[in-house]
């Protein structure tokens, strides 16, 4: 079984409002990326809120997930919420987790299906998307690397984790933009709603997962 768990508990401070219940095909950016999990198959999605608590919450409205609030979103940031995250989901029946910040809107179902597939060859691996060269989101990560994630101190990230296991990370290339388009500004709504987040665009943002995934 594979669960997920979407990072939404940001401030959005560069998008000025909250921005995961803004509009884009017909749906919220937030409920674009869950819907596209469920339908890639996680079996349990975990969605984690903060600073826009209530808009995210009616954001997802009618959909079948699970939502644990991280009162500490400003102190202790994404780690924070990848934390809280982890824990709603120990004790369960997941073998892995994906990884997904809540504005990613645009990555494809098919590539998910990809980044599972390749789990299932080898499930001891942590797998990562790669488009251009460059790794991207969702990030799936085996349940026997839960514990260190959790033991990882303030400061720290998953990229940290990351670079310690760098001989069991598995890169998936994929032909999907989508898995490096966050939505953060803007601009990057304009992007999203004229469609061209669909062109080969790649951040500058350095060589791993943004905002320190």
């Amino acid at each position: 079984m594979i669960a997920a768990v979407v990072l939404a508990a940001g401030e959005a401070s560069r998008m000025g409002r909250s921005k995961l219940d803004l509009r884009a095909g017909g749906r919220s950016i937030l409920a674009r990326l869950v819907g596209m999990l469920l339908e890639a198959g996680a079996s349990h999605v975990v969605v984690v809120t903060g600073g826009h608590r209530a808009a995210v919450e009616a954001a997802l409205k009618g959909l079948p997930v699970e939502f644990v609030h991280n009162p500490a979103f400003r102190e202790a940031g994404m780690l924070g919420s990848l934390q809280a995250g982890l824990r709603a989901l120990r004790g369960g029946a997941a073998e892995a987790a994906l990884i997904a910040p809540g504005d990613y809107p645009s990555v494809r179902a098919e590539t998910v299906r990809a980044l599972i597939a390749a789990w299932a060859e080898a499930p001891e691996s942590i797998v990562v998307p790669s488009y251009s060269m460059r790794r991207g989101h969702p990030i799936l990560v085996p349940a026997a690397d839960w514990p260190a994630i959790l033991a990882l101190r303030p400061g720290e990230t998953l990229r940290d984790h990351l670079r310690r296991e760098a001989a069991r990370v598995r890169h998936v290339v994929v032909d999907d933009p989508g898995v490096r388009f966050d939505v953060d500004t803007p601009e990057d709504y304009r992007r999203l709603i004229e469609g061209d987040e669909a062109q080969p665009w790649v951040p500058p943002r350095g060589d791993g997962p943004s905002r320190g995934c």
